[in-house]
């Protein structure tokens, strides 16, 4: 049995939806968007009076003195960095 070659022709392009299409949608099934909404919007309302409150803990480490020299484009001495302890203190 000898096989059939077909020419199919291509279909035509077919137009993506548009806005009005979609909320066509969600119009008819009016009912069912409310209640999948309304119950969305009631899980994270609980999930939020429910959940522990997020804390964290932080401690910054300064170490005194410079491991890189102040560069400057005017040739002069070495610059100090003041003591530290007295602005850390107050912190």
């Amino acid at each position: 049995m000898p096989e059939e070659l077909r020419i199919i022709p291509r279909s035509a392009h077919v137009p993506s939806p548009t806005l009005r299409d979609l909320l066509s949608v969600v119009f008819r099934q009016r009912r069912l968007a409310l209640i999948s909404f309304a119950a969305v919007f009631f899980a994270i309302f609980v999930y939020g009076l429910i959940a522990p409150p997020y804390k964290s803990e932080m401690k910054v480490l300064v170490r005194r003195g410079r491991v890189d020299p102040v560069v400057t484009s005017t040739p002069s001495q070495a610059m100090c960095i003041p003591n530290m302890t007295a602005s850390i203190e107050s912190i």
